[in-house]
């Protein structure tokens, strides 16, 4: 019973895990033999190491518990082959990224392992943080997938494209790990090995990484209908990254295939004690497609670049029906499409465009438009026109309700392309959108703050730290903060000049007027001593406790408050507990703080923005 405990671990869903538990029982009760190692590795060291299922256990046991010290000596395992299991577990196990890869151990004079030490670059307290973004990030991708009720090769092909038009490849090449990879939306090959694996398993579907030395790269072997097939996302997301490109010539491939891989870089060194000798998916019509492949009512959507047409069709491929035909060209020098000589005009070889979903509708770009196709009717309408015949849209994907796309005179991200963005609420919106974008660059890219931070800027409450910086990561003062909420509320600060409350607030300071207007309307108090601190950053408590004051005042939001239980709630200030309640039970806690809050931390500009943008929605009278 001990080592089907420790297999099961996150190598199948939680759903299964109960399950097959209970079957492990059952055979051990009747006195059947349990299933071989191999259904739970691929590793061929479990056929060869007589206590291989035991320590693989109690390696994983100590790792889930975050323990460093383990002690191995009744197992009797050579010293050759410790490495061996500990570098199984930590590549079939994407939940261990805040454990160390490297493993120190001691043993005997006759080379038998007494005990193994790991260790781990997050606390408890951290790691329990990020384990928790790594379930959210996991769980919404696989109730996306759920909702959609799709066969196994079906639903292989679209978390593959999923991961693929989300994720970039990091060219710093130092992010190995799945949480990192979710957090930054980049990573090595091992990166998207590890994701895809941990998504697949969410989803019911075996899935494993396999590593090859010789190649220094990673990718997944899936069981799809009984069968496993290779499949390599990282030879299928072309560098540089251009948003909605997706290749297809790495996906359900058999050994024969990913090794031959018809001139386009082999495979080879890998090590499995699983072959995949079908060939029931080479050859299909995907491969033709260099876009992400969308699911919609039974349905698949797809731009085939040999022929430079918009399908629709079931997955087998009947059904097929052309929904548009692609007639532009890319322009290597846009001006020259609207020149007399555009016929001998140089132009990039290929198609530049993306295909995405929202509310029914595709989207997809041409040189200098994006275009809303309603696929029943295959009536098409401009969604945004480029102002810019300098320019480019080399492509476009939808990303969580906001619409990326890539801009520039090359379609080169790495080098004068650049990223914008768009909120998809926009494209339900009947009138013709404006082309207008945020100045700041360090949000312009895929932000969770930038429709926040587009809010209050269009409203004209929170201006850049310079005309082409936001500067999302700087802390604010309680001065500034001051002087915000009296932008928000339209207060006139010639009304208070020259009056001063406290002893540290000059009278012919900027921010006079606003400090005592604050704290007239009982938003904001002082310090104590007759202190107001206005050069201090704001901590996140203080925050709270002024928008709960603010929202009191106006009778905002529900009364009756539920507790926000944060493992450090002791360690809120007496004065901040109510009102952190308060804006934990009316939405203005976002998601990340729920389990450690740090109330005496300072907030971010970027914090400020989404806190006040939540706020608003409150307040309809701002």
């Amino acid at each position: 019973m001990t080592y089907v405990s420790a297999m099961l671990h996150r190598i199948v869903s939680h759903r299964m895990k109960r399950f097959l538990l209970f079957l492990a029982a059952v055979l051990l009760f009747i006195g059947l033999a349990l299933p071989a190692a191999a259904v739970y590795t691929i590793s061929p060291a479990s056929e060869t190491i007589s206590s291989y299922q035991q320590i693989y256990e109690a390696i994983y046991q100590a790792l889930e518990a975050q323990q460093t010290y383990l002690d191995v000596s009744r197992f009797r395992i050579q010293d050759y082959d410790i490495m061996k299991i500990f570098t199984d577990v930590m590549q079939n196990s994407p939940e261990f990224f805040y454990a160390d890869q490297k493993l120190s151990y001691r043993y005997n004079q006759n080379g038998i392992v007494t005990s193994l030490s790991f260790t781990y670059h997050m606390s408890r307290t951290k790691r329990a943080e990020c384990v928790a973004f790594y379930e959210q990030e996991i769980s919404y991708i696989v109730n996306e997938v759920e909702q959609m009720q799709m066969t196994e090769p079906e639903t292989a092909l679209y978390v593959h494209d999923y991961l693929i038009s989300s994720y970039a490849y990091d060219e710093t090449e130092t992010i190995f790990d799945v949480y990192s990879f979710l957090k930054e939306r980049k990573g090595v090959c091992q990166a998207y090995a590890l994701c895809y694996m941990a998504v697949m398993r969410e989803l019911d579907i075996p899935c494993f990484m396999v590593v090859s030395e010789e190649m220094n790269h990673s990718w997944n072997l899936v069981q799809i209908d009984g069968e496993w097939y290779h499949v390599d996302l990282v030879y299928d997301d072309p560098r540089p990254d251009r948003p909605g490109q997706v290749l297809h010539t790495h996906f359900l491939l058999s050994d024969d295939a990913i090794m031959a891989d018809y001139g386009q870089g082999s495979h080879w060194g890998w090590s499995s004690r699983i072959p995949c000798g079908s060939h029931a998916y080479e050859g299909k019509y995907w491969q033709n497609s260099d876009t992400r492949m969308l699911y919609m009512n039974d349905t698949w959507y797809y731009i085939d670049d040999t022929t430079k047409m918009l399908y629709r069709s079931y997955f087998n491929g009947h059904g097929k029906r052309v929904l548009y035909s692609f007639v532009d060209s890319w322009y290597v020098n846009p001006e020259d499409a609207y020149g007399e000589d555009r016929d001998n005009a140089a132009r990039w070889k290929g198609m530049f465009t993306g295909l995405a979903t929202y509310n029914g509708y595709l989207f997809f770009n041409s040189p200098e438009t994006i275009w809303r196709l309603n696929p029943a009717t295959r009536e098409k309408e401009e969604l945004l026109q480029l102002d810019e015949r300098k320019l480019n849209i080399y492509g476009i994907d939808i990303y969580r309700n906001r619409m990326e796309y890539l801009v520039g005179d090359t379609p080169d991200r790495a080098t004068t392309s650049y990223m914008e963005t768009l909120p998809m609420s926009y494209t339900e919106v009947e009138t013709e959108i404006e082309n207008v974008f945020l100045p700041f660059e360090d949000v312009s890219r895929v932000s969770p703050y930038y429709e926040a931070v587009e809010f209050l800027y269009e409203k004209g409450w929170m201006q850049g730290m310079s005309a082409t910086v936001f500067s999302l990561n700087s802390n604010m003062t309680r001065a500034q903060f001051a002087a915000l909420l009296s932008r928000i509320y339209r207060y006139n600060p010639a009304e208070y000049a020259g009056e001063v409350l406290y002893t540290d607030v000059a009278a012919d300071s900027w921010y006079a007027p606003y400090v005592t207007w604050v704290t007239e309307s009982g938003y904001m108090n002082g310090m104590g001593g007759g202190i107001f601190a206005p050069e201090d950053p704001m901590t996140r408590e203080q925050m709270m406790t002024i928008m709960a004051s603010v929202g009191k005042s106006k009778k905002l939001g529900s009364a009756e408050l539920e507790t926000m239980r944060t493992i450090d709630r002791d360690s809120i200030s007496e004065w901040a507990v109510s009102s952190v309640d308060y804006c934990y039970t009316n939405g203005l806690v976002a998601d990340r703080y729920l389990y450690v809050f740090g109330p005496a931390s300072f907030v971010k500009r970027s914090e400020i923005a989404d806190v006040l943008y939540r706020f608003c929605q409150l307040a309809e009278d701002i």
